[in-house]
């Protein structure tokens, strides 16, 4: 198999999906140097950095001006203290929001979905498929 040929397809194909963007705030830290920089590695993302120490105020200033598909915070500041998630996918649907840590392998996943029930059947296979999540045993939910 010629995986040099298969890479450059792949290639093409991410560039041929269009790019994405993504808001990484946070501390100016080392982990977040990480971050960024394992983003810039993937070809179809444009990364744009943020410093918390600007408050909340101005993340939603830039999320309004860029429209990104994904924002990443930093567990240490002060988004996780307040509703700042919450408040972003209420006025943002379509953005994904990932909370990360340098002090753990676990992240944070926020996102907004929504679907269309035609009957009880449609219910009952959402309420199945929302039960299926597979969650982190020792995280705040677990599956039994």
């Amino acid at each position: 198999m010629n995986f040099t040929k298969l890479t450059e397809q792949f290639i093409e194909a991410r560039k041929l999906a269009g790019s994405r963007t993504a808001i990484l705030w946070g501390h100016e830290d080392l982990f977040r140097e990480a971050v960024e920089n394992l983003i810039n590695r993937m070809t179809n993302w444009k990364v744009t950095r943020m410093s918390d120490e600007h408050g909340e105020t101005d993340l939603i200033r830039e999320i309004s001006r860029i429209k990104p598909d994904v924002v990443i915070l930093s567990r240490s500041g002060a988004s996780c203290k307040s509703n700042l998630p919450y408040r972003l996918i209420e006025n943002h649907p379509n953005m994904g929001i990932i909370i990360v840590s340098s002090e753990s392998n676990l992240v944070e996943i926020f996102c907004r979905r929504e679907a269309a029930i035609t009957g009880p059947a449609d219910l009952l296979s959402i309420i199945d498929q929302s039960a299926n999540i597979p969650f982190q045993e020792g995280g705040d939910w677990q599956k039994d």
